[in-house]
C-alpha cells in the first residue's frame, strides 16, 4: 500500500511539474480573446453572473482557478463561466471573452470529473497566476516610469534652483573679492612686524565693567609677581607686542576707569592721540591707577595695522597692576 501511494504521489508530482513547464513555454499568449464566440454553458456546474460588466465577468473568472474560460453578453449584461471548451452553436453578435488556450487537447474533452481534469484545472490556475503577476509587473512598472519621470523633473528643478543660486553666489563673491581687494589697495605693502608677530590678550576678567576679583575671587597682575591672594594674569606672557582680542574686547582702555576694575588692585589704561594711519606708530604713555589716575607711567607705543591696533606694552610697575580693556574707543 505504501509503494502504491508513493508511486500515486509522484506520478501527481510530475503531472505538476509538467503542467508548470506547459505553462510557462506559453505564458507570453496563455490568454485569448474570443469575441463573438461563446461555448456550452452548463448552468447545473458552471456559474452565470447577471446585470454585470466585462470587467467584472472577468474578475469572476479570474477567482475560479478551475474555469478555463468566460463570455460576456453585452446586449443582456449576461456572464457565462466556463469549465470545458465545448463550442456553442448560438450566434454571438455581441460578445466578448477570453479563454485559456495551448493546453493539451483532451482538457476539451467531455469526460467525468477524473484526474485528468484536475491536471486541467492545475494547469489553468498556474496559467491565471502567471497572468496575474503580467498584469502587476506591469502596473508597477508603470507605477515606475512614472515615479522616474516626476523625478526627473524635481530634479531639473532642482538643478536649475542650483545653477541660479550659484550664479547668484559667485557674483557676490566676486563682489567680496573686489571689496577685499580695495582695502588691501588702501593698505600699506610693507607693515611693521608687530602686524604679524605680536601676543594676545584675551582674559574676559580684563574687562573695566569686572570689579577688583576674578571669578576665581583672586586679583591679577601684568608682571611675573604672585603671592596667595593674586597672581599673573593668564595672558600675559612678558613686555612685548599685543592685540587685544574677544572676549577681552578689542582696545586698550583709553581713559581711567578708577581703582579696583579690571579684576585687579591698579587698572592701566593708555594716555595719547592713538594712530590713524595704517601703518603709523604713535608713542603714549600707559598709565597704572593708584592714588591718583596715572600714578605710575611708563612710554610705550601703538601701531595702527589697518582695522586693529597693536600694542606694544611694558610689564606692570607691580602687583597688583594691570592693563584694563574694552570693546570701544
Amino acid at each position: 500500500l505504501d509503494s502504491l501511494l508513493q508511486e500515486v504521489m509522484m506520478m501527481i508530482l510530475r503531472m505538476l511539474l509538467f503542467a508548470c513547464l506547459v505553462v510557462m513555454s506559453h505564458a507570453e499568449n496563455c490568454l485569448q480573446e474570443t469575441n463573438s464566440k461563446t461555448f456550452t454553458h452548463n448552468p447545473a456546474k458552471e456559474p452565470s453572473f447577471h446585470n454585470s460588466n466585462f470587467q467584472e465577468c472577468h474578475d469572476h473568472w479570474f477567482s475560479m482557478k478551475e474555469m478555463m474560460g468566460f463570455t460576456f453578453k453585452e446586449d443582456t449584461g449576461t456572464c457565462l463561466i466556463h469549465q470545458t471548451l465545448f463550442p456553442s452553436d448560438e450566434l454571438c453578435k455581441n460578445c466578448r471573452g477570453e479563454i485559456f488556450t495551448n493546453l493539451p487537447t483532451y482538457c476539451a474533452t467531455p469526460g467525468p470529473y477524473d484526474d485528468t481534469f484536475v491536471y486541467c484545472y492545475t494547469i489553468t490556475g498556474l496559467c491565471k497566476d502567471l497572468h496575474n503577476v503580467k498584469e502587476k509587473e506591469g502596473v508597477e512598472n508603470t507605477k515606475l516610469r512614472k515615479e522616474l519621470e516626476e523625478f526627473k523633473k524635481a530634479s531639473n528643478r532642482e538643478i536649475q534652483t542650483l545653477k541660479a543660486e550659484s550664479k547668484k553666489l559667485k557674483s557676490e563673491l566676486q563682489i567680496l573679492l573686489k571689496n577685499v581687494q580695495d582695502i588691501r589697495n588702501k593698505i600699506p605693502q610693507d607693515l611693521p612686524d608687530e602686524c604679524y608677530q605680536h601676543r594676545y590678550l584675551s582674559d574676559a576678567s580684563r574687562i573695566a565693567t569686572t570689579g577688583q576679583f576674578n571669578k576665581n575671587n583672586r586679583r591679577l597682575c601684568d608682571n611675573h609677581y604672585k603671592a596667595d591672594d593674586y597672581s599673573q594674569s593668564p595672558d600675559w606672557k612678558g613686555k612685548g607686542f599685543y592685540r587685544v582680542v574677544p572676549p577681552a574686547g578689542l582696545y586698550i582702555l583709553n581713559s581711567p576707569p578708577g581703582r579696583f576694575h579690571c579684576a585687579t588692585d591698579g587698572p592701566g589704561w593708555v594716555k595719547g592721540d592713538m594712530p590713524s594711519t595704517v601703518g603709523q606708530k604713535s608713542q603714549v604713555t600707559y598709565c597704572f591707577h593708584w592714588n591718583s589716575e596715572c600714578q605710575y607711567n611708563v612710554t610705550g607705543a601703538v601701531t595702527q595695522c589697518g582695522g586693529y591696533l597693536v600694542y606694544d606694552l611694558p610689564a606692570s610697575w607691580a602687583c597688583v597692576q594691570r592693563y584694563c580693556t574694552a570693546f570701544s574707543l
